[in-house]
């Protein structure tokens, strides 16, 4: 296993309550992953407030008042800076972003800077000193996750817009992971694990509960190949997935699980491990038509 950070299983730890995005128009910019914290420094970086008329205190000099928006349906901002994360509801030049909120893992959310010239949608990114502080080199609408330790770089995902109910991801094709309570709502890409075309240090993991597949982060380090124990699903190399220890004669007994290779239906003969045939992901109907073929080599059923 390598150096990705422990949040990089926090998706993982709630791909069960995820929900599928639904695309917008593509105008906007989304991202988001996981990661954890990179350390005790800071960089000076700090949040910022905008003010856009006079102080209380000008005003009532002038006599003036001031009076709140009674379009219907308007709710303003809060002022303390927090923000809502469905609605990115920030002034202008900052981004709403998920934060650790009294030892609960993103557990709250923040306005923070968006700093000069971001990285864009999926590009390499950097957390600007604690992860869990929600600043990070991304543009609003994106944070930094899957951040390795190691480099101390990540990818810029989006982050889910709308409502829990109906989820928007800019991209219309990522799925949007709705976790931890509702502030780390990730859009993920979704992908072929035959082809395993994410971006680059990704692997492409089917889920059942999504009926589709979607992109994390490589967590196979120097090891991950193929019959290698394993814990988590993205402990494997990209091909392959954290299955039981059961589906190969390979496989070390001692341990529960180890990476087995995913494996086309339609063809024959392809699995590796001795007695190994190819056995459907999805049951019938529930995976998407472009994965009707995928499957996972294992040992036959027992009869």
């Amino acid at each position: 296993m390598d150096s990705k950070t422990p949040t990089s299983w926090l998706c993982l730890a709630f791909v069960l309550a995820c929900t599928r995005g639904h695309g917008d128009d593509g105008t906007s910019t989304g991202a988001a992953g996981t990661s954890s914290t990179t350390g005790e420094t800071t960089t000076g970086l700090a949040p910022t407030t905008s003010s856009t008329g006079e102080s209380t205190a000008d005003a009532t000099a002038a006599g003036s008042s001031t009076s709140e928006d009674t379009t219907p349906g308007f709710v303003p901002p809060p002022d303390d800076g927090t923000c809502d994360v469905w609605q990115s509801d920030c002034p202008e030049g900052q981004k709403c972003a998920p934060v650790s909120n009294e030892d609960v893992p993103f557990g709250g959310s923040k306005c923070v800077p968006v700093v000069p010239e971001p990285d864009g949608l999926y590009e390499s990114c950097e957390v600007l000193g604690a992860f869990s502080d929600g600043f990070d080199t991304c543009g609003a609408g994106m944070m930094c996750l899957d951040v390795d330790l190691g480099t101390e770089t990540g990818t810029c995902l989006g982050l889910c817009t709308g409502s829990a109910d109906v989820p928007v991801c800019a991209d219309p094709d990522a799925i949007c992971l709705v976790a931890s309570p509702g502030m780390l709502n990730v859009c993920r890409p979704t992908c072929d694990p035959l082809l395993q075309d994410c971006i680059s240090d990704h692997v492409c993991l089917p889920n059942l509960q999504l009926a589709d597949a979607v992109c994390f982060s490589d967590a196979s380090g120097e090891e991950g190949q193929v019959f290698d124990p394993c814990d988590f699903p993205n402990d494997c190399d990209p091909g392959l997935i954290c299955g039981s220890s059961s589906s190969a004669s390979e496989c070390d007994p001692m341990v529960n699980r180890c990476c087995v290779p995913f494996c086309d239906t339609s063809e024959v003969d392809t699995c590796p491990g001795q007695d190994q045939v190819c056995l459907g992901w999805f049951p019938d109907g529930v995976g998407p038509p472009a994965l009707a073929d995928l499957g996972v080599c294992s040992l036959p059923p027992m009869p």
